[in-house]
């Protein structure tokens, strides 16, 4: 199994966080799709994603190493917006897609998984009640 450089993993995973594109991002050693799985966290358990090349079987696994932190108001009032717009929210730290979750009570969490930012907001009028 083939390994990819640090640079080449950080670039792997902001593309497929970040990347506008609707393509997944390519193994940089034989530019086959690179294969990507989920392991949401289990209580105190990080995120980890899974990537793998099919072609060269290069791989490794990318663990949010990062404790998560509250959305500022500005931020999450971005969050918000966008939402309301029918717009596909992004970080405004790193530009990378973000989770919404919405509750019954009119209430979306917000959630990063790159930079592991989160909050949540009531989508009534006005501004956001930020929650953590």
């Amino acid at each position: 199994m083939s390994a990819y450089t640090d640079k080449e993993r950080e670039e792997i995973i902001l593309e497929y966080f970040g990347s506008a594109s609707e393509d997944e991002p390519l193994c940089p050693d034989c530019g086959e799709d690179l294969g990507f799985q989920s392991r949401y966290p289990s209580g105190d358990s990080p995120y980890r994603l899974h990537v793998d090349c099919p072609d060269c079987r290069a791989g490794f696994i990318w663990e949010q190493d990062r404790d998560r932190e509250a959305w500022t108001s500005i931020q999450l009032s971005y969050c918000l917006e966008r939402y309301r717009q029918g717009d596909t929210p992004r970080c405004p730290v790193d530009d990378s897609y973000i989770v919404c979750t919405e509750f019954t009570d009119d209430t979306v969490e917000f959630r990063c998984p790159y930079c592991n930012r989160s909050g949540r907001a009531r989508t009534g009028g006005g501004s956001p009640a930020a929650e953590s």
